[in-house]
């Protein structure tokens, strides 16, 4: 089973990202033009890495996927941290009820965490989905 991004963050969430980029290159071009690089170096710095990190999110969060299968859950695509888990330790879901993210926690039989994501960025359904296929409890 493959679970995909909520249509809104496969589709509208990224134009979003790009819109929000375009707007905060245009606001340090601006600046840089008004100022000169020296006088606004640091502000000129946090836009270009809010730049970054927002084409980043608008790249990848269309190659988003939860992948499970007999004998592992694979969240992709493969970043810096550990993607794959042994199915078998995953005792029941848990939904937050923060109203953004909706944070979803991967339990173990002893009520320790294995992993968490962002359950609005999946959908309750599609995390609902995915608990009938691993055949655990879904607390949301």
């Amino acid at each position: 089973m493959t679970l995909r991004p909520t249509s809104f963050n496969l589709w509208v969430a990224p134009i979003i990202c790009l819109a929000i980029a375009g707007f905060l290159l245009w606001g340090g071009y601006q600046m840089v033009v008004q100022q000169g690089l020296g006088d606004a170096a640091a502000g000129v710095a946090a836009i270009a890495l809010a730049v970054v990190s927002l084409i980043a999110v608008a790249v990848l969060a269309p190659k988003a996927y939860i992948r499970a299968d007999d004998s592992a859950i694979i969240f992709g695509p493969k970043f810096l941290a550990r993607n794959r888990y042994d199915r078998r330790e995953v005792a029941r879901m848990r939904m937050s009820h923060s109203p953004l993210t909706r944070i979803t926690l991967f339990l173990r039989s002893d009520g320790s965490v294995l992993c968490s994501t962002a359950g609005a960025f999946w959908g309750r359904d599609g995390l609902q989905r995915l608990a009938d296929y691993l055949g655990v409890p879904f607390e949301g």
